[in-house]
């Protein structure tokens, strides 16, 4: 609340509620109003529906192939739209009926999706497994996505907007999985997978004032991803029954990502980058432990990620990217009775720093520091 009359706001003196009394309020001469900083983007209307129905079938042939056919119907319904509760006269929502029509995104489609697993006993393993994949499925925004809200982002402070322009991304997905399960336990897979996205949902950098810095959610056109992931668990008693309790497990993950930002990002400076948050690699290690009486547990768990795109610069902004993250932490579970469970977390033992850079200079840092918690469970 303000005055537009600069001679009345240089006469009025005293406490707030003197200012901003009945009296002045009232007075027309004052020019008091009620008005909000920026576009008020953080009021809106928004709503998504979905009404879907899927049914899948299997069949087994020769105890040797096993198909699985299967479909997914749905209705999806999304509107967002600007809201100015603090309008007193006239339409509080637009009354233009061309931008009501643009507010909403109706889609009515079918998902199929078809698995082929090729099953052979005793080939390098008790049992083998070779699976082809295909499926189609979409990526939905949520509703701070649809509207021209804007949000803080809590890593960089950076104020996100999103758009009623955005809608769901649709994901074809394609992937070849080998498996070996031993009978010990022990099991390990090797898998190549291939996505085509159109219009994924992406970030990129906004126009802002001065030092601020502002990123926008828009639908890209179009976005490939391809890669190689290897998982396996083995347990450690080979060595001898002392390591019977522990066991290791993990995954690594290779790949690579190419989007075509489109027309509706603003003056991106790389037209064809990485998708956002798309890592070269990924890796997760574990070593755990169960104790023989099931009354202990515990986990070390080590992860990372490669350098990977947090949003994409404009006009000539170099794309910021978020450092790679050397996690380590470790779990231990204690279970002294069947009604009560005690939980140690340790969290980030390395102390590692959050980094975004901007042309290999650190435009963002931020400490997690150590976390540790306990919990105490008591069922009854």
């Amino acid at each position: 609340m303000g005055t537009g009359n600069p001679a009345a706001a240089q006469g009025f003196s005293g406490m707030p509620s003197e200012v901003f009394s009945d009296e002045n309020i009232l007075n027309p001469d004052n020019d008091f109003s009620i008005a909000v900083v920026g576009s008020n983007g953080e009021s809106y209307l928004a709503a998504l529906t979905n009404t879907s129905a899927y049914g899948t079938v299997d069949l087994l042939y020769n105890e040797t192939w096993k198909f699985m056919l299967g479909v997914r119907w749905e209705d999806y319904n999304q509107v967002g739209i600007p809201w100015n509760p603090l309008k007193f006269e006239g339409c509080q929502i637009s009354c233009d009926e061309s931008d009501l029509i643009n507010s909403v995104f109706k889609e009515d489609d079918f998902y199929p999706s078809l698995a082929a697993t090729y099953i052979k006993p005793d080939f390098w393993a008790e049992d083998f497994q070779l699976r082809f994949g295909y499926s189609e499925t979409v990526v939905r925004p949520d509703l701070r996505e649809i509207t021209p809200s804007s949000y803080l982002d809590p890593i960089t402070g950076a104020r996100v907007s999103g758009s009623a322009n955005v809608v769901p991304a649709t994901v074809t997905n394609y992937d070849i999985r080998a498996e070996w399960f031993f009978s010990s336990g022990d099991n390990f897979t090797v898998s190549l997978f291939y996505k085509d996205i159109q219009k994924p949902i992406e970030f990129f950098e906004a126009a802002a004032f001065e030092e601020a810095l502002a990123t926008e959610i828009v639908n890209a056109e179009s976005s490939t991803v391809y890669g190689l992931e290897i998982e396996g668990l083995k347990s450690l008693g080979f060595i001898g029954s002392i390591f019977d309790p522990l066991f290791i497990a993990g995954n690594v993950t290779v790949l690579d990502s190419a989007l075509i930002a489109g027309q509706f990002a603003d003056a991106p400076t790389n037209e064809k980058r990485p998708m956002s948050g798309a890592s070269d690699y990924a890796a997760n290690f574990q070593v755990g432990y169960d104790s023989n009486d099931g009354k202990h547990s515990a986990m070390l768990i080590y992860n990372v990620f490669g350098e990977r795109l947090y949003f994409a610069g404009r006009n000539g902004s170099p794309d910021a990217y978020e450092q790679p993250f050397n996690s380590l932490d470790m779990t231990y579970f204690y279970y002294p009775t069947e009604q009560m469970t005690v939980k140690l977390k340790l969290k980030n033992l390395l102390d590692e720093k959050i980094e975004i850079t901007q042309n290999s200079i650190v435009t963002h840092e931020e400490t997690p520091g150590r976390i540790v918690a306990l919990d105490i469970k008591w069922s009854f």
